[in-house]
């Protein structure tokens, strides 16, 4: 009784032990000064302890992050024996948006076996008053109202007393810059509008930080501003509004790091064990309003143009030869949107008299100049015309579209000596486009076989690899195999088994003996062993359908009881009928397969279909209907052209990181195409890509891309087979070995890369977005990495999930899946 006590005891303890616990831990501190972070560390103890990421209540104005999970595993020794005990903890960090004390509420958390609860908590923010004595922040727009598509531009400046000594610290990348940290969110990603690129910092500038991340900005050495000195920053960015609305934008804060005792120098320039302190500055909430652009008074074209400006027109010189260049300068100057607005086509003066050669563009941020290039086409010109142009005027009071033109520029043209003739006039628009350098080339016609993606199976690279060397060791054992497979008699005796089973009933012979031998024919084994209890299932195994293998095993053992055991004798016309049913059931599987050969061509009918819409669509310019209806015959047909006409759509739509994707899918299927190769450079161009890498490397990879999996086996097949027959015709001319191992090194090299090389190497994709990648597989956790659209990545894990795991250039992480597009 005693013993079964101490057992039920033994149990309860280790159940009780099994039950995981939480820890609350924070925050830490309960007080923070506002711009810096608290931290509430949730710690489950157990071995059964698997929590889930928790779901935290969101806060106005207290961004919470979650961190971890971070897990430990350690042994201790109690009275009872060694334990092994294991705690997992995930972080919450706390940084407050603004001053105040704010109360996170309790809220329950799955840690393994059971749901907890973690208690209300309360953080308190402060503001810190001493930083404001030795730093400023000035963050200021440039305008507080402004219309759609109209840029917003901030201007960041600020500074720190020039007597302390700020903290250098050293980037990932080896970056020193200095700790002075601005945060405001907006100023990296504003809610309802695009990033424009800023302008380009000064010779004199630093890097400092911006919602954690580098920020060139321009830097003063000696400030001046109410009677102190300082080092002052500067940057500016720039945002493009997409819709109305009117927003208030949280106030920013600077953190300044200074040191404040001396340490030793570090390996890398940076100060070791000095004693450092943050200070900060606050600024103030800002408010900014984003109008629609009225449709009331819109010209007709609208130019896209939205601020103010002012235009003018000069040309380089007043007296031109017919058929020689005159120059014509429009400069576009002001405020506004000089990235977007659109600039006046000229190519409508070829009915003035005028030749349009071409164009050059220049645009700044607060300029826009274009020179065109005209050529008087006979001595009646007189004059360049006026160039009208419009914009939404923005200036307050004003807030219409302005309808304006340049002034008329008179001319001399003199006319050609008689004994001259003026050239013909190339087309503008056709010689400065060229495809493949500044355009894509046109779709490919459908003519021939389909361009499938070719793929070889690993046996079959084997083969192409070892199959020459083993035909050269055993080429006799090979000869004789095949002598051997041509004698086989079974296969004519399989053949002959009907006419033979007809010969013998028409013969008189015995029904049952007939179909026994007519099913020995067919399986090529002797009479006798027909007649047995496994009948069915040989017969299946053959091939035959398991209803008439019974059928045949019942009238089998109905003749041999009927010779036997005086039992009805099996009739002739049944074993007929059976054995015409085992020959039917061929016939039957050879109209099965002729019924999916018509599916298949019913399914490639559909695609073709598709694809003649798509066609027909994009002859007319509908690139979006075009594109769909490339992407419906992708699902049905494996034509690599298909998935090239649709880069070419997406190509037109603005879509360049798709276009890229469904070209390095046609590329599978078609590796030299030329065209094909310069689209894809392209592309790669105007998003400005650069894999990088080692050089060496790089220009394997791009030799090796060159060839189809499929042709990489005949290289190889063909190496090996020279260098095999080589070396057996080497026994009279020595020589021939050194040709041999020459041919057999590429050769080798064509088989590790078919054999290890390519199953190893994981899938590749293209980010068909801006990719920002996290640690851990959800939502709402901070980038450790961005990747570029367009960019090349390898997907490690996760093809089937929401989720999946990329690395690219030496970073990895997770993203969505959808932003992704495999190149397959």
């Amino acid at each position: 009784m005693r013993n079964s006590s101490f057992v039920v005891a033994a149990f309860l303890a280790t159940g009780l032990s099994a039950q995981e616990r939480l820890r609350v831990q924070g925050p830490t501190p309960a007080t923070v000064v506002l711009g810096s972070s608290a931290r509430v560390d949730l710690v489950v103890e157990g071995r059964g302890g698997n929590p889930e990421p928790p779901s935290v209540p969101k806060i106005d104005g207290l961004d919470i992050r979650i961190a971890g999970p971070s897990r430990q595993s350690f042994t201790s020794i109690t009275p009872s024996g060694m334990v092994e005990q294991t705690t997992t903890t995930y972080q919450l960090v706390l940084t407050p948006q603004r001053e105040g004390t704010f109360t996170l509420p309790a809220f329950s958390m799955q840690t393994g076996t059971r749901q907890q609860s973690v208690p209300a908590m309360q953080l308190t923010a402060v503001k810190e008053l001493t930083g404001a004595q030795y730093g400023f922040l000035d963050v200021r727009l440039e305008k507080a109202r402004v219309y759609v598509h109209e840029p917003i531009r901030v201007t960041v400046d600020f500074g720190v007393d020039k007597t302390l000594r700020a903290v250098q610290d050293v980037a990932p990348d080896r970056t020193r810059y200095v700790d002075f940290e601005v945060q405001a969110p907006w100023l990296s990603q504003m809610d309802g509008a695009e990033t424009l690129e800023p302008p380009a910092a000064s010779n004199e500038s630093v890097p400092v930080v911006l919602n954690r991340t580098l920020q060139t900005a321009n830097y003063d050495s000696a400030h001046s501003r109410s009677g102190k000195t300082y080092n002052r920053f500067t940057f500016e960015k720039a945002f493009l509004p997409t819709r109305p609305g009117k927003w208030t934008l949280d106030a920013p804060m600077l953190r300044y790091q200074v040191q404040l005792t001396e340490g030793r120098q570090g390996f890398f320039g940076e100060r070791v064990g000095a004693q450092t302190q943050n200070y900060y500055v606050y600024g103030k909430p800002m408010t900014l309003e984003v109008l629609p652009i009225p449709e009331a008074g819109r010209p007709q074209p609208y130019f896209g143009a939205v601020g103010r400006f002012s235009m003018a027109a000069s040309c380089d010189r007043d007296v031109v030869k017919v058929g020689n260049s005159i120059k014509l300068t429009l400069a576009i100057t002001g405020s506004g949107n000089f990235e977007f607005l659109r600039l006046p086509d000229l190519s409508s003066w070829e009915q003035r008299g005028l030749h349009l050669l071409g164009q050059t563009e220049d645009r700044k941020s607060d300029r826009a100049t274009i020179v065109y290039d005209l050529t008087p086409l006979s001595k009646d010109v007189n004059e360049l015309p006026p160039i009208a142009w419009n914009w939404f005027d923005t200036t307050p009071g004003v807030e219409r579209f302005i309808e304006a033109k340049t002034s008329a520029l008179p001319i001399r043209v003199e006319p050609l000596p008689e004994s001259e003739a003026l050239a013909a006039m190339p087309d503008a628009k056709k010689a400065t486009v060229t495809p493949g350098v500044d355009d894509i080339y046109d779709l490919k016609e459908r003519a021939g076989e389909p361009m499938r993606a070719q793929r070889v199976a690993t046996w079959i690279a084997a083969a192409c690899a070892f199959g020459p060397w083993l035909l050269l060791g055993f080429a006799t054992l090979f000869a004789w195999g095949r002598r051997r497979a041509q004698a086989d008699p079974g296969r004519s005796r399989s053949q002959s088994a009907m006419r033979a089973f007809v010969r013998a009933i028409d013969g008189g012979a015995d029904p049952a003996e007939a179909l026994a031998g007519y099913l020995a024919d067919r399986m090529d084994v002797p009479n006798a062993s027909v007649i047995g209890p496994d009948l069915v299932e040989r017969l299946v195994a053959n091939g035959a359908d398991a209803a008439l293998a019974r059928e045949c095993a019942l009238a089998i053992d109905q003749g041999m009881a009927a010779r036997y055991g005086g039992a009805a004798k099996l009739e002739a016309e049944k074993a007929r009928a059976l054995a015409s049913a085992m020959e039917r059931s061929g016939l039957r599987r050879a109209a099965q397969a002729a019924r999916g050969a018509l599916a298949l061509w019913l399914l490639c009918a559909v695609a073709s279909a598709q694809s003649d819409a798509g066609y027909e669509a994009w002859a007319k310019g509908d690139y979006a209907a075009a594109a769909a209806s490339f992407e419906q015959a992708v699902q049905n047909e494996d034509d690599r052209r298909l998935f090239y006409a649709l880069g070419n759509c997406r190509y037109r739509l603005g879509e360049l990181a798709p276009a890229l994707w469904a070209y390095e899918r046609a590329r599978l299927g078609m590796p030299r195409d030329a065209e094909l190769l310069a689209n894809i450079a392209l592309v790669r161009k105007k998003l400005e890509i650069d894999e990088g890498g080692e050089p060496f490397t790089a220009a394997l990879g791009e030799v090796r891309d060159r060839f189809s999996p499929r042709e990489l086996a005949w290289i190889c097949l063909g190496l090996m087979s020279m260098s095999a027959a080589l070396i057996a015709a080497s026994r009279k001319a020595p020589f021939l070995r050194w040709v041999a191992f020459v041919l057999l090194l590429p050769g080798a090299l064509v088989a590790i890369e078919l054999l290890w090389l390519s199953p190893q190497r994981p899938p590749r994709a293209i980010a068909l977005d801006k990719l920002e990648l996290t640690a851990e597989p959800r939502e709402g956790m901070d980038a450790v990495a961005t990747i570029a659209p367009g960019a090349s990545v390898s997907v490690r894990s996760g093809l089937g999930g929401d989720f999946v795991r990329v690395e690219a250039m030496g970073r990895s992480g997770y993203c969505k899946r959808s932003k992704i597009g495999v190149i397959e």
